[in-house]
């Protein structure tokens, strides 16, 4: 088995030479005529293959259609009792014989002659794959299964994939995550109308379930139990069938859906996955959210108990390693709890558990009585998340708090353990690490990606390593320092949160936080703005960042534009020079969730030639695959995503910051020259702000001996200090000097009102082209040239190691000569802007349109 993070099945690739052998699995009930292009279909495949129909009690002639068909079908029948396709299904599997590949394709589906030899390759290399074929729409009506089965007809000229309410969700769920590689639904993907899976792998997980009897649903509940037996999931779209669409068809999608939502019930207690589950207090279903396993209990059972009952989250079983004698007379009475089970050792009760989530547990640890619903939060939020540790509380008159990650690891030494007193994961890694040695499979788990820890001491320890825990040492009722905590943190619900402590405290149970925040899934809004969470450097008093993002809160009046929290809707990546730049891809993928879209606008790359590569290409790649829109500031943005192999639809959109218009009223103030200095630390061309900032002195003292005004601006508090000494160096401290770093609207009207900007400040030249006024750019890193690119500036550029007075009034008189073509260019990246918006709207909430 290949043993990968997440869905990671990057590295594989189909193998050509092989000996696999393959069985397509076809249940049918009824249509006969659309079964005799399906089996007419697989008449044209390129490698051989067993092909089984099994007949779910069909009143038509279903023996006739297998007699005629062009290849050999062993064909099976069972009673027609309601929808039967996954027990067909099951049936034709158990009569496919030691194939090495089980294909499932529907009965109104025909094969492509590449089919069958397309997923052999995938499951070639590997035996834990799922292969997840293309399915096309095609009218067929009256066509002749010979014409299909010579290949005289052309099924892709019939390709009707925009017909009316035969959408496939799974393209857009596959641009979300990667071509399935991130994030925790790719198992959703599991439509038995076009399928692969090892014939072993089948069985191991029990086939689909029979207790299906109404139409949709039982693919994706097996889809959950592959997924859950650590299978990767692989889209493979040249494997490909066509669906036939009949004249009934229409009336039949309305059944369907009717049938689908009936069994909304039975798809929530079978996956727990929050897709298809809401929490709920008052239900105990059958598949839970959480395995808890506690190895090593108390002599006494009775505390552990009263934590797992205490829980705010409790969609869990409890599994209880090595129960002796001792345990006794509570073990006896807990055996009656559906939710309690025992296993001798701990690799037993990794391997029954059967939770989405696998807590392991020392007996001696005491939980708060929030602890579940924080790890489930905390998986749900960063779907990319496989494990997690936590920190550990210490009882004392003021408890002792180890949060951090090192810390927790030091009392996790201390005590001996092979496992940490407490892990958490995702049942699946378990099953591709193996639960047989448990210590090795969690390393192995932990070194598959960036170790995440949640950072609250939710565990309670004994203050002494290695002792049972203390007869009354509970964990689960929350101090008054956590409640005053819990009440900072939530100022809004004061009055309820205090309500609920003050019930708490006289009924003698723990209050429970609302479900909202123990990992309930974020509700679409069928009207009302869309939630955009934008990621942005901004709340740093930084000019340029905060228009930026102002200028998105103007492109999409129809987006609550959001700076902080849980991405709900839309994941905007807004301006700054954020692609390679050390900080935002870890924070993209870890909240990252095919639930939400994703764009990318006005965002420019940090040159490889300045930075170096300073995040994982490949990540970066990757997501940006995913996204409905990618847009970046200028054409050498764009030309580094092209060289590191980007191949996915790009545009040159421009900086964000030029939907900022001239101000009404503002009129150019003659011989008036802002310029807007930059205070780098030293990272610049040249590696020295004093030469720059000495230049832009001496350009300032002989523009004001010719006459003309000169007037600081800001963008940054770092800039301030290098301002004023150089007005003091200039024996000038009275010029015209503002902080635009406080007031957008100052910053905008001052550029404006200049007749020429010598800008180092990247936004003090953006604005500058977005009013009209000629600028300079002085550029002390690439991102300046890359903007200059897009507004064909570049004459009016100078690099800060190559600065001096003679060229920066070379690039002033260039300034005005190019003003016309900046204009024009401006316009065009204003249209493209107000593009993206509707784009990126349609792809959020397609069934509002892209109005307005």
């Amino acid at each position: 088995m290949i043993i990968r993070a997440h869905n990671d099945y990057t590295g594989l690739a189909p193998a050509e030479d092989h000996s696999l052998t393959a069985a397509v699995i076809i249940p049918v009930y009824n249509r006969p005529d659309l079964l005799a292009r399906t089996l007419a279909g697989l008449a044209r495949s390129t490698r051989p293959v067993t092909v089984v129909v099994a007949d779910d009690g069909s009143d038509a002639d279903i023996e006739s259609v297998v007699a005629l068909a062009p290849v050999e079908v062993t064909l099976v029948r069972q009673a027609h009792v309601g929808y039967g396709a996954g027990r067909a299904r099951n049936l034709g599997a158990r009569h496919a014989g030691e194939v090495d590949v089980l294909i499932f394709v529907d009965a109104d589906c025909i094969p492509d002659p590449l089919l069958v030899e397309r997923h052999l390759a995938w499951h070639a290399g590997e035996a834990n794959l799922v292969t997840v074929g293309r399915r096309s729409q095609v009218r067929v009506a009256g066509l002749d299964p010979a014409a299909i089965a010579t290949g005289t007809v052309d099924l892709e000229a019939s390709v009707d994939d925009g017909y009316s309410g035969m959408g496939d969700f799974r393209p857009v769920l596959e641009r979300r995550s990667a071509r399935l590689r991130s994030g925790d639904e790719a198992f959703r993907t599991l439509v038995s109308s076009n399928v692969a899976v090892a014939r072993t792998l089948f069985e191991t997980v029990g086939g689909f379930d029979e207790r299906f009897t109404r139409w949709g649903g039982e693919d994706t509940e097996l889809g959950w139990r592959l997924w859950q037996q650590g299978a990767l999931f692989v889209p493979v779209a040249d494997a490909r069938v066509y669906h036939q669409l009949d004249e009934d068809e229409s009336g039949g999608r309305e059944g369907r859906s009717a049938a689908r939502s009936l069994n909304d019930g039975t798809i929530a207690t079978l996956i727990p996955h929050g897709f298809y589950r809401k929490p709920r207090r008052d239900l105990l279903y059958e598949v839970p959210k959480v395995s808890l396993v506690v190895h090593d209990p108390p002599p006494a059972l009775e505390n552990l108990w009263t934590d797992v009952t205490g829980q705010t989250a409790p969609d869990l079983e409890l599994i209880l390693v090595g129960i002796a004698d001792r345990h006794q007379p509570t073990a006896g009475l807990l055996e009656g709890d559906p939710r309690v089970r025992t296993a001798a050792d701990l690799p037993s009760a990794l391997e029954m558990s059967r939770g989405e989530l696998v807590v392991t547990l020392h007996g001696s640890v005491a939980l708060d009585h929030r602890f579940l619903a924080r790890v489930v939060k905390h998986f749900h939020d960063r779907p990319t998340t496989s494990s997690l540790t936590v920190g550990y509380t210490l009882p004392a008159e003021t408890p002792e708090v180890y949060r951090q990650m090192a810390d927790a690891a030091d009392i996790d030494r201390r005590w001996g353990g092979t496992l940490p007193l407490v892990t958490a994961t995702r049942r699946r890694e378990w099953a591709k690490a193996g639960t047989g040695d448990p210590p090795a499979g969690w390393a192995t788990i932990r070194r598959l990606e960036r170790p995440d820890h949640l950072a609250q001491g939710l565990a309670w320890i004994p203050a002494t390593e290695a002792i049972p825990r203390p007869d009354g040492f509970v964990g689960n009722r929350p101090t008054r320092a956590e409640m005053a905590a819990d009440l900072r943190s939530r100022p809004s619900k004061a009055v309820r949160t205090a309500a609920k402590i003050l019930r708490s405290r006289s009924q003698g149970v723990p209050y429970s936080i609302p479900t909202a925040e123990i990992g309930a899934e974020p509700q679409e809004s069928a009207s009302g703005p869309v939630h955009a969470r934008y990621v942005g450097w901004v709340g740093y008093d930084n000019l340029g960042d905060e228009v930026m993002l102002e200028a998105f809160r103007r492109l999409m009046p129809w987006a609550s534009v959001e700076v902080s929290g849980t991405p709900r809707e839309l994941l905007l990546l807004g301006g700054g020079t954020l692609i390679n730049r050390s900080t935002y891809l870890g924070w993209l993928s870890e909240r990252d969730s095919p639930r939400v879209e994703r764009a990318v606008v006005g965002t420019g790359v940090a040159s490889p030639r300045f930075w170096g590569e300073t995040e994982p290409v490949e990540g970066w790649l990757r997501w940006l695959s995913s996204c409905a829109y990618v847009g970046v500031r200028g054409p050498n943005s764009e030309a580094t995503l092209l060289e590191w192999g980007f191949d996915g639809p790009i545009e040159v959109c421009g900086d964000s910051a030029l939907l900022f218009e001239r101000p009404d009223g503002i009129e150019t103030t003659e011989g008036l020259v802002v310029v807007s200095p930059a205070w780098t630390a030293g990272e610049l061309w040249g590696g020295s702000d004093e030469a720059v900032m000495d230049v832009l002195a001496r350009c300032a003292s002989q523009w004001l001996t010719e006459g003309r005004s000169v007037a600081f601006l800001s963008c940054n508090p770092a800039d301030d200090r290098p301002i004023f000494e150089m007005m003091r160096a200039m024996g000038r401290p009275d010029l015209g000097y503002l902080a635009g770093y406080r007031d957008i609207d100052a910053a905008v009207g001052m550029l404006a009102s200049a007749e020429l900007v010598v800008a180092e400040r990247l936004h003090a030249a953006v604005l500058a082209a977005a009013v009209g006024t000629p600028f300079v750019s002085i550029e002390y890193r690439p991102k300046l040239a890359d903007f200059a690119a897009s507004v064909g500036a570049m004459d009016a550029l100078i690099r800060t190691d190559q600065l001096d007075p003679e060229r920066i009034r070379a690039a002033a008189a260039a300034a005005g000569k190019i003003a016309p073509t900046v204009t024009e260019r401006v316009a065009t990246y204003r249209a493209r802007l107000r593009g993206a918006s509707h784009t990126i709207r349609a792809a959020v909430r397609p069934e509002e349109g892209t109005d307005g």
